[in-house]
């Protein structure tokens, strides 16, 4: 069963989206700090990360540069509620799959999740 670390500061956030991905079978963990999150990603070792951007304790980008620097081959998804243009540049040059922006489509996460199955076979 694929395994998905989700982090966010907003309870709500991660709460919805911790819900939806266990009614499609799927184990969650998590992780509302985001000082946490690389500590919890060497421990788990998820297949799928979605990563909040915007945390007061931590930059989602300087976490995904950790993760992806002792990993290189996670599989990150980054989450925001504001866009930014430089933001979304540096977690796709540090190599993040893909990037929402919240409200999130609940569509979009069916894809996500469609693709990680075809891709774990």
């Amino acid at each position: 069963m694929p395994k998905i670390l989700v982090v966010d500061d907003e309870s709500e956030v991660l709460e919805f989206m911790q819900r939806f991905l266990a009614r499609r079978g799927l184990q969650t963990i998590g992780v509302q700090a985001g000082r946490r999150a690389f500590s919890v990603y060497k421990q788990e070792r998820p297949d799928l990360v979605f990563l909040d951007i915007t945390m007061p304790d931590a930059d989602g980008v300087t976490i995904l540069k950790k993760i992806k620097e002792f990993d290189f081959q996670a599989q990150v998804i980054m989450l925001t509620s504001k866009t930014s243009q430089q933001a979304r540049k540096e977690a796709e040059r540090i190599g993040a799959l893909d990037y929402l922006t919240k409200p999130i489509e609940l569509s979009q996460i069916d894809a996500i999740i469609r693709r990680l199955f075809a891709s774990l076979g």
